[in-house]
Parts: C-alpha cells; structure tokens; sequence
C-alpha cells in the first residue's frame, strides 16, 4: 500500500485506469453479447470521461472522509 503522497497519486491514477478499462470492457461485452473490436475501441473512448471520475473518488475516500476544502487533502 502506498505510504506517501506520491505513491498514493500513482496508485491512484493507475488503479483508475485499470479498473475503469475492466468495468468499460465488461459492460460493452454484455451489451454487444460478446467482446468484439469495436466494442474494444469504445471502451477506450469512455475511459476520458471515467477516469477522472474515479481518480477524485478514489483520493478522496483514503482519507477517511471528504476534506472541508477541495485544495485540502
């Protein structure tokens, strides 16, 4: 587990993007009904909306509770 500042940030970015590609790639493949190629590419294309999303939510619940100022971690 991450002990710094630092590590937290880069566990944090690379969590988020391993996790939302995984949710992203699963969803399509129920939706599609099986995992094609395209399905592949607009997974991709949803991970810059959900990344970020999660990176935020995944900082902030570290901390124990949401901080009283969004400049303050």
């Amino acid at each position: 587990m991450p002990r710094t500042k630092l590590q937290e940030i880069v566990y944090a970015v690379l969590m988020a993007l391993f996790m939302v590609l995984a949710m992203e790639l699963y969803n399509k493949r129920l939706r599609m009904g099986g995992m094609t190629n395209a399905g592949f590419f607009t997974a991709f294309s949803e991970k810059r909306i959900m990344v970020p999303v999660c990176f935020v939510m995944g900082i902030f619940s570290w901390s124990g509770s949401p901080p009283k100022s969004p400049l303050k971690w």
